[in-house]
This record gives structure tokens, C-alpha cells and sequence, in this order.
């Protein structure tokens, strides 16, 4: 079914194009969206 899979991109795809600068945004993101849940799970 549709529904079981997320609507996106498939990223092994549009991982192919980009590696090393997708890489780097990934991390950013992932990084700042750690900080964003540990600190609000602190207050």
C-alpha cells in the first residue's frame, strides 16, 4: 500500500547527485534538531 511509505524522494536516488554536500546538510540538520529536542526535553 501507499501509505506504508513516506512521500519522499527515495533517498539512495537523490543521495547519488549530492553525496558529499547532502551529507553535510544531513548532519546540520540532524545536529541542530538534536539540540532543539534536548533542549526542550530539559525544560
Amino acid at each position: 500500500r501507499a501509505g506504508l511509505n513516506p512521500p519522499a524522494p527515495s533517498p539512495v536516488i537523490s543521495h547519488r547527485h549530492h553525496d558529499k554536500s547532502r551529507d553535510k546538510a544531513a548532519i546540520a540538520a540532524a545536529a541542530a534538531v538534536a539540540k532543539v529536542i534536548k533542549s526542550r526535553s530539559r525544560s
